[in-house]
């Protein structure tokens, strides 16, 4: 099955795997007035002789805030936990009831656009991705994307998941003003110098609709290292949106990460992935191994089956960002690459109630990828392990099967899976701190 995605309309079909049938599916331009009221103008004089940094990164960051706000258009999301859409029915899910987006959506929407249509800003135009789902048990989904493996920034070469930050190769500090969207900020974060914000910045080279780039405290400059703030932007992403296709993930160095300077991804993808709804075994806590399914890895939900914080799901959740980067910490000092991939999705227990739907988060260990990505039909990364499947050329979306994905996806994994288990269960039947 072969149908054709607009990037400026997305508006069209996917495929439900459950359902065995299309279901409509609809992204419709935001109204931009909804968003007015969060958006606020920022000064380039705004800094602060707080930040702790070297002076060497002070003086460098200053410089090139200067440089990337001379326009003075950048905006400020500003949101509370009150601004979390913690529930979403499973209803709404499998029906494809029409999106409540948030103002979150709207504006990442909008500005994404913006940043799309907006000459010499973006590699190449997304405009229609051919996409397929493959037969067989898992429902992969594959979009030919030729242009992103034609035009994208030739990839850095890692030796170690421990390089330090470079500032003479390419970083976000170094980007065109056009390119970043907007910031995030929690309105009970205290006051901070706004060039050392959490930065929202289009992927020139998109893979999907909205395809964003989370960069936290980007004048820091720190390398690819999941940070604890990392990891909680990438939730706080899911929940300040209103609809389950939009998917946050993060890839490691050693895990095909292309830029050594921290960043998680975004996009909206409307088709349904087998990541929604795999079933998973228990291992130790919170923490399960996937099951029946090729890429061996680990799986959390929040909320949990068991919460800590029953009172509050933002206290609970301060404690899932712990828990999960606890681990993330293992696999790092263990030289241990990994790619994470969160999505919304039902929930792992058959006894938990399938009315809403729950986060789920996916960590997958794999195998050290010490050179440039290789030029087979895809890469096992994030988007590639939750079984979504960029594509690079026509012959090979033309003849690539379910077989064959499996059969990458295993290799790429198994082996660390093995190594990486007895970290998982012992870093997860530890006492909570």
């Amino acid at each position: 099955m072969t149908i054709m995605l607009s990037a400026r309309d997305h508006n069209g079909r996917c495929w439900n795997h459950r359902l065995g049938r299309f279901r409509r599916y609809s992204l419709p331009e935001p109204d931009v007035d909804d968003t007015s009221a969060i958006l606020r103008k920022r000064k380039v004089s705004d800094r602060s002789d707080s930040a702790q940094r070297d002076a060497k990164s002070q003086a460098f960051s200053s410089s090139v805030w200067s440089h990337m706000m001379l326009s003075d258009e950048a905006k400020e999301f500003l949101y509370t936990p009150a601004d979390f859409v913690w529930f979403m029915t499973y209803s709404d899910y499998v029906f494809n009831a029409e999106a409540r987006w948030t103002k979150f959506d709207k504006l990442l929407q909008s500005t994404w656009r913006s940043a799309h249509d907006c000459e010499g800003v973006f590699r190449y135009e997304l405009n229609k991705l051919e996409t397929k789902v493959l037969s067989g048990d898992y429902g992969f989904v594959a979009q030919l994307n030729a242009k992103r493996a034609q035009e994208r920034r030739p990839p850095e070469v890692m030796a170690s998941m421990s390089v330090p930050f470079n500032h003479d190769k390419f970083n976000f500090t170094k980007i065109k003003p056009q390119e970043v969207l907007f910031t995030l900020k929690e309105s009970q974060q205290v006051k901070e110098d706004k060039s050392n914000g959490d930065f929202v910045i289009a992927n020139i080279s998109p893979l999907e609709f909205c395809h964003v780039l989370l960069v936290p405290k980007l004048y820091l400059c720190r390398p690819q290292i999941l940070t604890l703030d990392a990891l909680r932007i990438a939730l706080h992403s899911i929940l300040l949106s209103g609809s389950w296709k939009l998917r946050v993930g993060f890839n490691s160095m050693g895990a095909l990460a292309s830029v050594n300077h921290l960043h998680a991804h975004a996009y909206y993808i409307a088709h349904n992935l087998p990541t929604e709804t795999l079933p998973a075994l228990p291992l130790a806590g919170p923490c399960h191994t996937v099951s029946k399914y090729p890429a061996s890895g680990f799986v959390l939900q929040f909320p949990p089956l068991d919460r800590r914080k029953p009172e509050s799901l933002s206290d609970e959740l301060e404690l899932f960002v712990q828990d999960v980067h606890g681990f993330i910490h293992q696999l790092q000092v263990n030289e241990i690459p990994h790619n994470l991939f969160i999505t919304r999705g039902t929930p792992l227990y058959a006894d938990m109630s399938r009315k809403n739907l729950v986060i789920r988060v996916y960590i997958w260990t794999r195998e050290f990828s010490y050179t440039q990505k290789d030029q087979t039909a895809f890469n096992a990364a994030l988007c590639e392990l939750s079984g979504h499947l960029p594509i690079k050329n026509e012959p090979a979306f033309g003849t690539v099967t379910e077989r064959d994905v499996c059969r990458v996806l295993h290799d790429v994994t198994q082996e660390m899976f093995l190594k990486a288990k007895p970290l998982a269960s012992k870093h997860f039947t530890s006492p909570n701190p």
